[in-house]
């Protein structure tokens, strides 16, 4: 699952960091653009897929958060 993240202002280093510490989350970038932070999980089953979700969306700083789930 990758995620896309925007982050309020001046936060995009503090988001990234905190994305990167939930469990299932196996990489995370700032980047510039449209989307502040990518981040990468490896998610086995939609269970692991709602909790990296739920705790994605408890980070401070985070404006808005796009998912993209690869097609099987």
């Amino acid at each position: 699952m990758i995620l896309l993240l925007q982050a309020d202002i001046g936060t995009a280093e503090a988001v990234a960091a905190a994305v990167s510490t939930i469990p299932g989350v196996v990489g995370a970038a700032v980047t510039s653009g449209p989307y502040d932070v990518i981040g990468h999980a490896e998610v086995h089953g939609q269970d692991d897929g709602r909790r990296v979700l739920d705790a994605v969306r408890r980070i401070d700083g985070l404006a808005r958060l796009c998912v993209c789930r690869p097609v099987r």
